[in-house]
């Protein structure tokens, strides 16, 4: 199995601070915000060092001021946030004592970070020297202060969140006050993620994949996924189906190796044209215990072999839950412990064949999550 196309996540840090310094107060704020513009300073007054920031706040300085016998390249402080407050604000040029230091942009923190302290001004060259007043542009934060999360609320660090959209059929649905508990697989995912995550579940019951696309199903998931969201895709049960029909005499069944895959490939094509991760999931078995009463049989072998094949062929991620769902099972002390508990159990206390308790579609959930960890794709950072 091939790992799909992923989108990248990354948390950068603070971003260039917008703010000029001088003689201006060190602004406080949330860390990773830019700071206000600080008060201006009188012209020619001597930049003192700066006070310590809440926040990783840009101070802004005034606008007149000359500079002074300091460093030869006097800036100004200014951090771009951090989790920590930021870096401590920008030194300026590296010999003190010489001619008045020029207007210049704002330094770089110091590699220290620190609790987040800003300057007012710049500091004095290394071998000291009065700072120079002069404006400058701020300065990024220091290197050790924590970076501002590209997604994290308030400057924070933080992934972006995602969204799971499904499409499949009646062992994938959301049942929603069922007397006999039925359940899909997909009504529990959301379980398996961080709160970051949210799962669309548009699968419903009796859908091949090629009616779930005649039905406009497909559009409407088109019409809402974002770029780097995922478009999880099972059919295959009722695609299997070689007599039952629709209403309008259209068949269930189609051909593992041809029509099967044209329609899926179609899924897979809807995904990329939205730039979405698409993720095939084979699916999960029937009750079909083997006459040793044991273990399993799997009656979707040519399905599964089809959406593996085109997980090749795509370079996309195919989860086999059919595989995990035998092995699960084949691991209890026998079949009738699948049928107590895995499979549905009707009103009249027969067992469903095909469908599930609550119970067995949340252990499928549970084997789909293991899946995304196992291919290793960038939703496994989500996982709880």
């Amino acid at each position: 199995m091939l790992a799909c196309s992923v989108f990248a996540y990354a948390c950068d840090d603070g971003g260039d601070a917008t703010g000029t310094g001088g003689g201006g107060v060190a602004g406080s704020g949330a860390a990773g915000a830019t700071g206000a513009a600080g008060v201006a300073g009188g012209a020619g007054v001597t930049g003192a060092a700066g006070v310590t920031g809440a926040g990783g706040a840009v101070g802004v300085a005034g606008a007149g001021g000359t500079a002074g016998p300091g460093g030869a390249a006097g800036s100004a402080a200014g951090t771009a946030g951090g989790a920590a407050g930021g870096g401590t604000g920008g030194r300026a040029g590296a010999a003190g004592g010489g001619g008045a230091g020029s207007p210049g942009s704002g330094g770089r923190g110091d590699a220290g970070g620190g609790a987040g302290s800003t300057a007012s001004g710049g500091r004095g060259g290394a071998a000291g020297g009065t700072a120079g007043a002069s404006a400058g542009t701020g300065g990024r934060g220091g290197t050790a202060g924590g970076a501002a999360g590209r997604s994290g609320a308030g400057g924070s660090g933080g992934r972006a969140n995602v969204a799971i959209y499904v499409a499949g059929d009646s062992t994938v649905q959301t049942y929603t006050g069922s007397t006999i508990h039925q359940g899909g697989w997909g009504q529990f995912l959301d379980d398996y993620f961080t709160t970051q995550v949210t799962v669309n579940n548009r699968a419903i019951g009796g859908r091949t994949s090629r009616r779930f696309i005649e039905e406009g199903r497909l559009t409407t998931i088109l019409s809402t996924i974002r770029a780097g969201d995922y478009l999880f895709v099972q059919f295959g049960t009722n695609d299997s189906n070689k007599t039952a029909t629709y209403d309008d005499g259209e068949p269930y069944y189609l051909a593992p190796d041809t029509d099967f895959k044209t329609w899926m490939q179609m899924y897979i094509d809807a995904a990329k044209s939205k730039n979405a991760i698409a993720v095939l999931v084979t699916p999960p078995p029937r009750n079909s215990c083997r006459t040793d009463g044991v273990s399993f049989n799997y009656s979707f072998t040519a399905y599964a072999t089809a959406m593996k094949e085109l997980g090749q062929t795509n370079n996309v991620a195919v989860i086999d839950l059919g595989a995990a769902a035998v092995t699960y099972l084949n691991g209890k002390t026998d079949c009738d412990w699948a049928s107590a508990n895995f499979f549905l159990v009707r009103a009249d206390g027969t067992v469903d064949g095909t469908h599930f308790q609550e119970m067995g579609a949340n252990i499928l959930a549970s084997l789909v999550a293991d899946g995304v960890v196992t291919l290793a794709l960038p939703l496994a950072a989500y996982r709880r």
